[in-house]
């Protein structure tokens, strides 16, 4: 068994580090000469707290060793392991040329996390072995407990402020039957707040302006970890999370596991394990994904925008038959926690070895 090297962001808030750093702990637990080289990336931040798992694990082995990374495509060719895997999602129908040609030059097998991720990649001509596998949840963070900790009955959304995750349908739909009503409040946790005259195409700008009159709507953009995000989640009664696409899902698999009720589109990679005896899905129909795709822009990639109305009506109908959704929370529990990251790093390593 060579020395294994894993590359990729780890201190940031953003779900693809976190998976990094999951997926890490969960290798250096399972390989005997494991090694992590961390990158900076998107919203790094050298205060974020590493795994304390990893702290011995840093550094470039001697080689031979052989590498696995989780980073951006065209820059697989920096790669000097004896042998190239890489950790890989995507958010659309059709891959970017300059991915998948790097993938069929410079990696040798493609690990992807979902049924879907896959199919764009085999349609968009990558000719490398893709192995489905599916991310995990942490069961010692996320767990079913906790309640609300005041009487207002609260939705919850977790994502970044792009228009890829529905925020705009989102806030639509919540004050199409909200409005108004202090009882009832709708928490956005954004990742990070999008930077005005540096605006990304998929980036959503001032969102604030979307809620400024609405007095049961919080924004918060605060950095928080796992812990902070799993208190989060039990304090909130629904997650919403109506995305146009997803490569997995990983903060609806989280909140799955603490035993919430989820309202989310189901189309893409979400699919591995939401279905509509677990959650409740939202109509939605596919339109054109242009410029809103994260990074380059793709020809032809399409995703599925969620129905406002259908929205509504499901915010609506989880607020009033609230005591009703349990056999819905028992069932994504246990679709959820038949997940873990411990299942991801075996299968990742059993391919390679």
């Amino acid at each position: 068994m060579n020395r294994l090297l894993y590359t990729g962001l780890f201190r940031s808030p953003v779900s693809w580090a976190k998976v990094n750093r999951r997926i890490a702990v969960a290798m250096s637990k399972l390989h005997p000469d494991f090694y992590i080289r961390e990158q900076k990336g998107f919203l790094y931040d050298s205060t974020f707290p590493l795994p304390e798992e990893l702290d011995s694990k840093r550094g470039t082995p001697e080689p031979p060793y052989d590498d696995l990374c989780f980073v951006y495509p065209p820059t697989y060719i920096k790669l000097r392991g004896k042998r190239k895997f890489a950790v890989l999602t995507v958010e659309s129908t059709v891959l970017p040329d300059s991915w998948s040609d790097s993938l069929n030059k410079h990696i040798d097998t493609i690990f992807v996390p979902s049924a879907f991720c896959k199919n764009t990649l085999v349609e968009s001509g990558v000719k490398r072995q893709i192995i489905i596998a599916r991310f995990g949840v942490d069961r010692t963070i996320f767990k079913p407990e906790g309640y609300n900790r005041d009487n207002t009955f609260r939705f919850l959304f977790i994502g970044t402020p792009h228009y890829r995750k529905g925020v705009i349908e989102l806030i639509r739909a919540f004050k199409s039957v909200f409005e108004g009503k202090r009882d009832i409040s709708l928490y956005l946790k954004l990742t990070y707040k999008p930077a005005p005259g540096k605006l990304k195409p998929w980036e959503i700008p001032n969102i604030e302006a979307l809620v400024k009159e609405s007095n049961n709507i919080q924004i918060d953009y605060n950095r928080k970890n796992d812990n902070e995000i799993a208190e989060l989640i039990a304090s909130s009664d629904v997650i919403v999370q109506p995305s146009y696409s997803e490569g997995f899902g990983l903060s609806i698999l989280e909140a799955m596991a603490m035993k919430k009720p989820v309202i989310t589109t189901c189309w893409s990679g979400e699919c591995e394990f939401v279905n509509r005896n677990n959650a409740l899905i939202i109509n939605s129909s596919s339109f054109k994904a242009s410029d809103i795709q994260y990074g380059e822009k793709t020809n032809g990639a399409r995703m599925r925008k969620p129905s406002v109305k259908h929205l509504a009506e499901l915010l609506e109908y989880a607020y009033t038959n609230f005591p009703e959704l349990e056999k819905l929370k028992n069932n994504a529990y246990l679709a959820a926690t038949a997940l873990t990251w411990d299942k991801t790093a075996e299968t990742i390593l059993k391919t390679i070895y």
